[in-house]
């Protein structure tokens, strides 16, 4: 007999699915049998032991220790439960529940779920019954994935399917369905009901399925509109996405655009203050680090992603000359110094200054609750796209999306980043404007980090001049007349961006000279 006896089965019964039966061990653990009979059961049994075994531990995946009696599992409350149940808060699971759970702490677990099932994706399983009956929240209150019995491993057929208003029809399942139904797992996160619960007691269940397939079949869905999540649950409806790290950087910029825009009321009064300090501090870097012409940078730059409706309304370029040792001393393990190798350390060098690592650090602080920087292109896959989805390298937790590589082609300046802005904050601007509102936010923002050709200066030896070039892209609004005339950020906005480019190249450029003279 093992270390769970089967005398005190009775009292602590949970629940008994289609595969096993589960059984509170103590607060903290739960135990899902092994089941003794039927060829089903024992598969599902088996498929679910392989999935905890590859996906090992994860902080949104529950912990599984499989023992001779069964799976050994990490103790939380299901979130369906907390979400149905009435007068629910955020305060935890093991609490007293007097008021709604507010909206800062579903998207706090709105982004944690995206992070599990992305990393679920990435190890090759495709859970098949995603939704809110199968993500539990523990005494941290943090979300995490439950019951892999059903799911498809590799080119394994899933054994389960997804509830009635999750199903994507006319897909065979894999990644692109379990992004569809977490489109319905984020909306009953939201709104507390299920897509289309309103059709539920009205007719049979048989009938119910086959009406809300036809319904998405249409894609005719629930409204969303009003919802902070809704761009994110439509885009996952409509197919819009390739792979749940698309989803999670979607939903890290929601809930980033509101934190910003509270740290905006809290900082109005610290910015009157310190407002001569700030334009001393911009008038001494735009006399350091002067503008170069367009014409530096590359045609990539300059091109906005939608050229038929978008435009790129400046560009900026800033340039200083270091050392080539400098550089040199940022290559690893290198004999020699090709110009595109100069180009990956200088753009390491940028990602990797302290200025940027702190915006990294706190992007991850306030999107994952963690303050490192992630990725700044100094790991193993480098800038290269992701070796398991294709998709392109994130860098600094979302702030930056790697959009071309060095010397990636002919036109190729160095490295080429991108930051695609919320589309709610930009379209507001856009409507207001309309009204005569003399201002609008952009679409999109990119960042080039290129190198020149090593040359030779005066008495102090071999010199390059690295660059950091800024570009925006904003959506062409017809009303407004020619390009030329077309409304942008206000001029004092545009000025403090010029101003955090230069700072930036001049933060990396600090950094460089100080390695030198150690």
């Amino acid at each position: 007999m093992g270390f769970f006896s089967t005398s005190n089965r009775a009292d602590s019964f949970i629940a008994a699915g289609t595969t096993s039966t589960i059984y509170a061990v103590d607060e903290n653990f739960v135990i899902k049998l092994r089941p003794s009979l039927g060829d089903f059961q024992r598969q599902a049994y088996d498929t679910e032991v392989r999935s905890y075994k590859r996906l090992g531990h994860h902080g949104h995946i529950a912990s599984c220790e499989v023992n001779e009696e069964g799976l050994l599992l990490e103790r939380g409350i299901c979130l369906r439960t907390i979400l149905q149940s009435a007068g629910s808060t955020s305060d935890g699971p093991s609490k007293a529940r007097e008021s709604p759970i507010s909206l800062a702490t579903k998207l706090q677990w709105a982004q944690e779920a995206a992070d599990g099932l992305a990393y679920i994706h990435s190890k090759g399983i495709v859970h098949a019954d995603i939704g809110c009956h199968n993500m539990t929240v523990d005494n941290s209150n943090h979300v995490k994935f439950i019951d892999f019995a059903g799911s498809g491993i590799d080119s394994e057929a899933p054994l389960v399917c997804y509830e009635w208003f999750s199903f994507q029809p006319g897909k065979e399942i894999g990644v692109c369905t379990d992004i569809f139904a977490f489109g319905s797992m984020l909306f009953e996160l939201e709104t507390g009901r299920v897509p289309y619960s309103e059709l539920e007691g009205t007719m049979e269940m048989g009938n119910l399925i086959t009406v809300v397939e036809n319904l998405f079949a249409q894609r005719q869905f629930p409204s969303v509109e009003t919802l902070a999540l809704g761009s994110v649950i439509s885009a996952c409806w409509n197919g819009k996405y390739n792979s749940m790290e698309e989803v999670h950087r979607d939903i890290a910029c929601q809930t980033m655009s509101r934190r910003t825009l509270r740290l905006l009321g809290y900082t109005t009064a610290v910015t009157g203050i310190t407002g001569y300090s700030i334009h001393r501090g911009l008038s001494h870097l735009e006399e350091k680090y002067p503008a170069l012409p367009p014409a530096a940078g590359s045609r990539a730059l300059r091109t906005p992603e939608h050229p038929n409706t978008q435009r790129c309304a400046y560009t900026d370029i800033y340039a200083a000359q270091i050392p080539l040792q400098a550089l040199e001393a940022r290559i690893p393990s290198a004999k020699t110094s090709s110009k595109t190798e100069l180009e990956y350390a200088w753009a390491r060098s940028v990602l990797g200054s302290k200025l940027l690592r702190a915006e990294g650090s706190i992007l991850g602080l306030l999107t994952s609750f963690r303050f490192t920087p992630c990725d700044t292109g100094s790991s193993t896959g480098g800038f290269s796209p992701d070796e398991t989805t294709g998709a392109p390298r994130v860098l600094l937790n979302g702030l930056f999306q790697v959009q071309r590589l060095p010397a990636a082609d002919a036109d190729s300046n160095g490295l080429l980043v991108s930051s695609e802005l919320p589309d709610k904050p930009r379209v507001f601007f856009e409507m207001i404007a309309r009204w005569g509102y003399p201002w609008r936010l952009m679409s999109r923002v990119k960042h080039e980090m290129s190198v020149s050709e090593p040359f030779w200066k005066n008495g102090q030896g071999m010199f390059v001049e690295v660059r950091f070039a800024s570009a925006h892209d904003y959506e062409i609004v017809d009303v407004e007349g020619e390009l030329g005339k077309q409304k942008i950020i206000p001029d004092w906005t545009l000025r403090l961006h010029r101003g955090y480019a230069r700072l930036i190249l001049d933060s990396a450029v600090r950094e460089l000279q100080r390695d030198v003279e150690k």
